[in-house]
């Protein structure tokens, strides 16, 4: 416990990425990067390079300039559809890398169905593709489940043997008088 509470030591480098508003196909990145020393102190006058390597190939180098202690800025403008990974260049311990990804929204989003997957998957569990209610209604060879309720008949035992229970306790039946 002694040990969880203890104050934890902070990583050396931290590299904090913030995207803005994305305007005709380009996003402008604010990179930050946070240094200290192992003492946890903060770094100053280095001279750190976030590396930022494009989904294409292309690799661009961005120096960040000290706008407090042991914090450093830049900011890039990047195109929008592609994957990013922002690298501090001679970074070995902390938070030194990012992944952007072009829409990370992209799974919420309502698309079209694919069908040629739906129509494998038919084909491989032996099922149809558009299937009409009638033919959804006429199982043939398939048992129906009706579900009941089971609590009323629970609570009527219940009370049943509650009442039991207390008659047994008022009226004496094994005792002799």
């Amino acid at each position: 416990m002694v040990r969880a509470l203890e104050r934890q030591r902070l990583p050396e480098l931290v590299l904090d990425v913030r995207e803005g508003p994305v305007r005709e196909g380009v996003r402008p990145l604010s990179v930050a990067v946070e240094a200290r020393g192992p003492d946890g102190a903060y770094e100053d006058l280095l001279r750190p390079v976030v590396r930022i390597e494009a989904g294409g190939g292309e690799v661009v180098d961005v120096s960040l300039r000290q706008t407090g202690p042991g914090r450093y800025e830049g900011a890039v403008s990047a195109e929008a559809t592609e994957i990013l990974t922002l690298t501090v260049a001679g970074a070995e311990t902390g938070i030194s890398s990012r992944l952007i990804v072009p829409d990370n929204a992209a799974e919420y989003r309502f698309d079209p169905p694919d069908e040629a997957l739906l129509r494998s998957l038919a084909a491989t569990t032996g099922g149809t593709l558009g299937a009409d209610v009638q033919a959804m209604a006429s199982t043939a060879g398939a048992s129906r489940v009706a579900r009941r309720a089971l609590w009323p008949l629970l609570v009527v035992l219940a009370l049943g043997l509650w009442l039991a229970d207390i008659a047994f306790r008022r009226v004496r039946v094994f005792e002799r008088v």
